[in-house]
């Protein structure tokens, strides 16, 4: 679905992709209401390109306190330079210069790579996320319990102490 035949077009040309679920899978990431993907290609020399893009849209993402599944909007520009895999030199592959293959470009990695650092390290559904109690499981955000949170010591706490071992 991403990849681009360069020989359609002379110096630049652009490409507007609206995705839906059921268009494309990238994997570790899933929208449901569609992703909007703008690009230019532009021929910097025989052998190289540079890609501006825009990606737009929101992914589902899970609270990493309280487990609910919410809605994370996304709003990404990136550039990344593409050269013929042959003419491709250490100091290239030092500077993150993405490799295509002869009138081909294929722009899926790119494309999951740029949406992969939109995620955050740890997704919140908001700010103050009370998220799910240690001791009885209930979510903090919909329902208070009153659970003795206080910290065991090893003398009081053994968890294993009923395993045979």
């Amino acid at each position: 679905m991403f990849k681009i035949n360069l020989g359609s077009f002379e110096d630049s040309a652009e490409f507007s992709y609206e995705l839906k679920k059921s268009d494309v899978t990238f994997e570790g990431l899933d929208f449901e209401d569609g992703l909007s993907i703008n690009l230019t290609v532009t021929k910097d020399s025989d052998d190289s390109l540079v890609v501006i893009g825009d990606i737009s849209g929101s992914i589902d993402l899970t609270c990493g306190r309280c487990l609910d599944g919410y809605k994370q909007p996304v709003e990404s520009h990136f550039v990344s330079i593409f050269k013929e895999r042959q003419s491709i030199t250490p100091d290239d592959e030092e500077n993150d210069v993405l490799p295509y293959d002869k009138n081909k470009l294929d722009l899926f990695d790119c494309l999951r790579e740029t949406l992969l650092l939109e995620v955050p390290l740890k997704p919140l559904c908001r700010e103050k996320c009370l998220g799910i109690c240690p001791v009885c499981g209930k979510n903090q955000n919909i329902e208070k319990c009153n659970c003795d949170k206080t910290i065991k010591t090893e003398e009081t706490f053994r968890p294993f102490s009923g395993l045979d071992l």
